[in-house]
This record gives C-alpha cells, structure tokens and sequence, in this order.
C-alpha cells in the first residue's frame, strides 16, 4: 500500500495480556468501527476493573493499567469546559513497557465511525502543558477505501497542534482541508498528549513523560459554503534556485511537512509547515539538484518537485 501506516498499540484484556496492533492511515481503525459518532462532549464515563477512567465509545489503553502501566487517561470532573466531565490525557512514563519498545506512554483517544458528509470543521474546547519539545495534538481525518487499488484513501483533515503551555479552557475551530473531491466512508477523531505517537519522525518532536492535553466538547461542523480544497499551486516554493534561504507557504490550516533528499535518494531534513510563510535554511546545502516533497498529516505526498541549490 502507497499510504504509510502508523500503529498503535494498545492492550486488551483476555484472561492475559495481548499486545495488539491497530493499523492506522492515520488514525484509520480497522477493528474498531461505529455507526455514529458517540461521546463527543466526553460526559460518559466508565470505571475499569482496575479502577482508571475509560471514555465510552473512544479507544483507548486504560486496559494496559492492569498490567502495570499508569493510568494516562483521567476523568477530568473539577475543570471542564462544558457539562460535568473532560478527558485530561497526559504522557506517562511504564518501566515494564521498555520490553515492548513502549516505555514512554501517550494518553490518547481515538473514535472512529463510519461516515459519508463533507464537514467543514471540527471544534473543541481544549487546555494544554506540552513540555519542552512536544506537542499536543487532536485532528480529524475522512477517508474512503479504493476497491481499486485497494488502498485506503485520505479525503481531508482537520489538523490542530501546539507546543504551547494554556492554562484555560479554549475553543478551537479546525477547518478541514480537502485533497479530494471524493465522498469519504469513514471519520476517525484523534487525541493525544504527544504528537510523536502518529508521526513517529520527530517531525512534531517526541514524546516526553508529563506532557498534558485536556479536551472537551468536541462537535463535526457544517456550512453551506464551499468546503477548502487544496489547490497544489497555491502551495509555493521560493525561490528555485536557491542560494541560502527557501520559503514555503503553507496555504493550509493544517500543519504539513517538507522532506529534502539529494538526487541519491538520502533524505537530507525534514521540516514542519506551519501555516503561511515557513523559511528553512539551504546554506549548508553544496550546489546542485535537490528533491522535494511535501507530505500531509498522515505522511501522503502530496506534491514533490526539485531544488537547484545555487
């Protein structure tokens, strides 16, 4: 498959421990599909038999607290922006999960449903304390699979990040950007503490043990204007040649990313896009060609091109 995968893993009790893997096109759950979306504004909880707090109808590993790992995942009660509850995530640090490459443990949740609208933005009320070189993230994504080519195919995201410490309660509104014009048949909704669980490349930094997201109230919003669908010309590259510095405007809500490979194929950097203007530094960078590629949130490339380095 042309899509990256980005696995999860998470624990589900069976008499034993089972380390199962949740294969994602982005936080694309093929086990675990609804019909509706549920929970949204996170009023109902649930209490595990080993006593941590589980969000109805979101997946999430408070499973795992039964076999030793810390509960990352808590009913916020005392501080919510609407009704009675909140989901308070936070990145937790499990010394027997080093055996399974999992020593440092995000708090996520994850729902996904089966889905066919055009939404134009999600909302949520959120508080964040990211510790230094993290961040937090909660995003959306459509998606149809392509009998086709038997793919899964990413339709749009609603991508928000931040590496900001917020100590009040804030609503957020994320437009969707489209890539296609296709009907998608899935909506997958993401939380976590700490982005590098779904981009795994440092892209958006790395896990680190204490970084904390709260959310709240999230909703799937609808206009009766025209959705944004992103055009590739409206994503430019300048100026090419190059002599020192290389802008890239993002024209996107959505943080993208840039990936710069010699004509070897080594890949030379990776950096994130930002909306609007982004300048990345080629003065290291000996004369030549050079090979770009813009990638979204769930690492599809979605325009590639060349660099001459002046």
């Amino acid at each position: 498959m042309s899509v990256k995968k980005i696995i999860f893993k998470f624990w589900i009790m069976k008499n034993r421990l089972i380390m199962k893997k949740i294969i994602l096109s982005l936080l694309i759950f093929a086990s675990f599909t609804g019909f509706a979306q549920q929970n949204l504004d996170l009023e109902a909880w649930t209490v595990k038999p080993s006593g941590s707090d589980s969000a109805d109808y979101w997946l999430n590993a408070t499973d795992a607290v039964a076999y030793g790992a810390p509960q990352n995942l808590f009913q916020e009660t005392t501080s919510v922006a609407q009704g009675t509850s909140a989901a308070h995530l936070t990145t937790v640090y499990w010394a027997m999960g080093s055996i399974l490459g999992l020593d440092t443990l995000p708090g996520s949740i994850v729902q996904q449903v089966a889905y066919t609208q055009t939404p134009a933005s999600i909302s949520f009320a959120y508080k964040s304390n990211p510790m230094s070189g993290d961040y937090n993230v909660v995003a959306a994504q459509l998606s149809h699979w392509d009998n086709v080519n038997n793919t899964q195919v990413i339709d749009a995201e609603a991508v928000f990040t931040t590496n900001t410490v917020n100590n009040t309660w804030t609503p957020q509104v994320v437009n969707f950007t489209y890539y296609t014009t296709d009907t998608p048949d899935t909506l997958t909704l993401v939380a976590t503490s700490s982005a590098n669980i779904l981009f795994g490349d440092g892209s958006f930094g790395y896990a680190k043990i204490g970084s904390e997201l709260w959310v709240d109230d999230i909703a799937i919003n609808f206009t009766t204007g025209v959705n944004n669908i992103l055009s590739l010309d409206e994503l430019k590259i300048y100026p090419n040649p190059v002599t020192s510095s290389l802008n890239i405007y993002n024209p996107t809500e959505n943080p993208l990313k840039i990936q710069v490979y010699d004509i070897t194929g080594k890949l030379l950097m990776t950096e994130k896009l930002s909306q609007g203007k982004n300048t990345i530094q080629a003065d290291d960078f000996p004369k030549g060609i050079y090979i770009y590629k813009i990638l979204n949130f769930s690492n599809n490339t979605i325009k590639t091109g060349k660099i001459t380095k002046q």
